[in-house]
């Protein structure tokens, strides 16, 4: 396989700290950490529910009233984000060559917290903290403003169109 082809054509998609705007790089890294959460949720799913039977919880649905959205776009993407922020500068400053390591630490740390909800919950939420550090990690290193909304927005947005999809 030519990997500088696939680099080329997966190029524009990708967010860059130095070039985009705060709002595409939010856009981008949303999409990047919601097709990564589906598919990892997903194979979870399927071998949990398909190979051993397990059953998926589904607590707040589409379904569920103003006061469950709220909660779940607004009010815990707030919170988990203003927990992450220093975490992420803590990592950035001490250890400014491993932010890489930080992210994976990061996303592992929120899974295993949202697996404490169920199991399932563990690989969308490790995944996507983990592309939301990363992505603040390289936007704050190329001193851009607005830092907090790189770990804020793409949480909000993956949230929202989770309960669209779910339930």
């Amino acid at each position: 396989m030519n990997w500088k082809k696939v680099s080329l054509a997966i190029k524009p998609w990708a967010p860059d700290a130095t070039s985009d705007a705060w709002l595409p790089y939010v856009a981008k890294t949303a999409l990047i950490s919601a097709v990564a959460a589906v598919l990892l949720h997903n194979l979870a799913g399927f071998v949990g529910v398909g190979l051993f039977g397990l059953q998926m919880p589904m607590p707040v649905t589409r379904d569920s009233g103003f006061f469950d959205w709220l909660m779940v776009v607004v009010v815990g993407p707030l919170l988990e984000s203003v927990l992450v922020y220093p975490v992420c500068l803590f990592s950035i400053k001490n250890f400014p060559d491993r932010i890489f390591g930080a992210a994976i630490l990061i996303g592992a740390t929120a899974g295993l917290l949202h697996g404490l909800v169920s199991p399932f919950w563990f690989f969308g939420p490790a995944i996507s903290f983990f592309v939301w550090s990363l992505a603040w990690f390289k936007w704050k290193a190329a001193h851009r403003p607005r830092s907090l909304l790189i770990l804020l927005l793409p949480h909000m947005i993956q949230n929202f169109l989770s309960m669209l999809l779910m339930g």
